[in-house]
């Protein structure tokens, strides 16, 4: 799926928030590239930052320590967390869940860190946190509170 920050709220004044497109002429150049009567989604969410090289340092020294516990290799430890926290249903263009047309299993792929956000990330991190006090019985640091932010 395809995505792009085309435009920013401004909230200046709070009962009347305006949309302020980057570049509209591009906006209407994308609506048009569509034929007459295709379905589309428009979804407007907060954007956040992606990862911090904060976020990305603690992730390392997290899996650093783990793999030091565990005994095994940190790219292994890395794909395991990620396989274990990051899978998500495949979607199609509808945003349906996307099926096997064999088995009827619904597809899956693991996201990649590097497409999260600051807050999907601090959720990648605490769940890391939590897996390792409660199934290895290890305390890690917590992690900075301004990487929340």
């Amino acid at each position: 799926m395809m995505r792009k920050q085309i435009a920013k709220v401004n909230n200046a004044d709070p009962k009347r928030p305006v949309v302020e497109f980057q570049d509209i002429n591009a906006f209407k150049d994308d609506l048009n590239s569509f034929k007459d009567g295709t379905r589309i989604w428009v979804t407007l969410e907060k954007h956040y930052n992606k990862r911090s090289l904060s976020q990305n340092s603690t992730i390392h020294w997290y899996i650093h320590m783990i793999c030091e516990e565990t005994g095994h290799d940190e790219e292994f430890m890395k794909e395991f967390l990620a396989k274990k926290y990051l899978t998500v249903s495949m979607l199609d263009q509808d945003g349906n869940e996307q099926a096997d047309p064999e088995t009827g299993e619904v597809m899956t792929r693991v996201r990649g860190t590097s497409e999260l956000n600051v807050v999907e990330f601090m959720m990648f991190m605490d769940k890391i946190w939590m897996w390792a006090n409660d199934f290895l019985g290890m305390q890690l640091p917590q992690p900075d509170p301004e990487m929340r932010k």
